[in-house]
């Protein structure tokens, strides 16, 4: 049933029929776990959690055991994947502490994971390294490949958050020979992509894009029965980043344009980039609006860009409200915060606003977060944002140093959207 979970979803619903025919509660908690997997792959992580609460709540009275652990695993890592970050530590940092009740390595692999997950969601990632490396360590020792390559892979993206760029590299290299031995094409597909988005933030575009091509390939022999169930939009989302940034419009636009048709609604909102870079904030604040209720569940919204497109309007009360209600406590599992940090857009207001300290402490905090992340790409945007500050301060030889910095990182990358508009407005200052 690799890469099938559809199908793998159908077996574990006979599988669970069968169990609570012959009233085994542990054997049918351990199959509710193990459905957790398709029913992300299938994109009904709602659905998944809603099973697994329901299940919990009618065994809310009964003492641990070690399938209400794994049944507790599995709700945390949905909440995981729909982004329900407190959620996810609260039920996974019980589902930890309930499973060191156990003798039981499977049950404690589990858990492990999720509570290392939820760690390095919350940006806790000093905490959750040594728990995600004991917990390969775990993986390696059991033998398990599935669970040693996902284990490998959440380990590369915590290494890469904290800095440690060859070290990610390394995790998620081995994370893909481990995902081919195994020949589960969909985590291939996952893997390839997760090297992908280490490149990009590597500053190595031209290996990323080849990765993520390699990962769309591959995708695309996923043999899947339903659009929303292919692994496919994934890659295609990051290679549509790359290609906005490196200039190629209408390639951007049919990548996110594909992934939207295969489930992804938020993707192409990350067009609107564009449009607020080269100075267009009506036709962006066009193509964020009307703000979608519920937010997509796989990208979020970029609120990020709709209060940009605010400011350079001169909204400024609707401008504020984004920042207090939208922007602040974003994660790095939101991609736009990964992409784009919001205080950038916090600190543009502030300058707006006449506020120059605050505005120079957030850019400064921006600027530290991706230098920690050897994020060449992030503090470029960060440096571009500065300028702003510089010139609207009346300094203009400031705004000089910080625009010729980010297009020395830019040039490099082979960067075009930025690019241009730094270089543009390094030409008005020499006029």
């Amino acid at each position: 049933m690799l890469g099938r979970p559809a199908e793998a979803l159908a077996v574990l619903e006979r599988a669970l029929a069968c169990f609570r025919a012959v009233g085994d509660l542990e054997a049918q908690r351990r199959v509710l776990a193990r459905m957790a997997r398709p029913y992300h792959n299938l994109n009904r992580d709602q659905d998944g959690i809603a099973r697994l609460l329901a299940h919990l709540e009618g065994s809310e009275r009964e003492a641990p055991t070690p399938g209400l652990v794994l049944v507790q695993a599995a709700l945390a890592w949905h909440y995981h994947h729909t982004q329900q970050v407190q959620q996810h530590l609260v039920v996974a940092k019980r589902a930890l502490e309930q499973a060191r009740l156990f003798q039981d390595s499977t049950v404690l692999m589990q858990a492990q994971r999720v509570y290392g997950l939820a760690l390095s969601s919350l940006g806790r990632r000093e905490e959750a390294l040594p728990i995600q490396e004991a917990q390969v360590r775990l993986s390696e020792a059991m033998g398990n490949l599935w669970t040693l390559s996902a284990d490998l892979h959440n380990l590369a993206f915590t290494y890469l958050f904290l800095g440690a760029i060859e070290q990610s590299q390394t995790s998620e290299g081995r994370a893909i020979e481990v995902a081919e031995k195994l020949g589960d094409l969909w985590w291939v597909v996952t893997t390839v992509t997760g090297k992908g988005v280490i490149g990009i933030q590597a500053g190595d575009w031209i290996e990323a894009s080849r990765d993520l091509e390699r990962a769309v390939q591959l995708g695309r022999q996923v043999s899947d029965t339903m659009l929303a169930s292919s692994p496919l939009p994934h890659p295609l989302f990051f290679l549509g980043l790359l290609a906005l940034s490196e200039g190629k419009w209408e390639e951007a636009s049919r990548q996110f344009e594909e992934v939207h048709a295969r489930g992804w609604e938020g993707a192409l909102y990350y067009l609107a980039e564009r449009e607020l870079a080269e100075g267009r904030p009506e036709a962006a604040r066009a193509l964020l609006l009307p703000v979608p209720d519920p937010v997509p569940e796989r990208l979020g919204y970029p609120f990020s860009f709709l209060a940009w497109a605010e400011v350079e309007l001169g909204h400024e009360a609707e401008a504020e409200t984004l920042v207090e209600k939208r922007l602040k406590g974003m994660t790095i599992l939101d991609e736009n915060a990964w992409w784009f940090d919001p205080r950038l857009i916090e600190a543009l207001v502030r300058t707006r606003q006449g506020r120059w300290a605050e505005a120079e402490a957030l850019l400064e905090g921006a600027m530290a977060k991706y230098r920690a992340e050897s994020f060449g790409y992030g503090e470029a945007k960060a440096l571009y944002f500065y300028g702003r500050l510089h010139q609207e301060q009346g300094a203009p030889e400031q705004a000089r140093q910080r625009w010729e910095a980010a297009l020395v990182i830019l040039h490099r990358l082979g960067e075009r959207l930025y690019a241009e508009q730094v270089e543009r407005r390094l030409s008005g200052l020499e006029r």
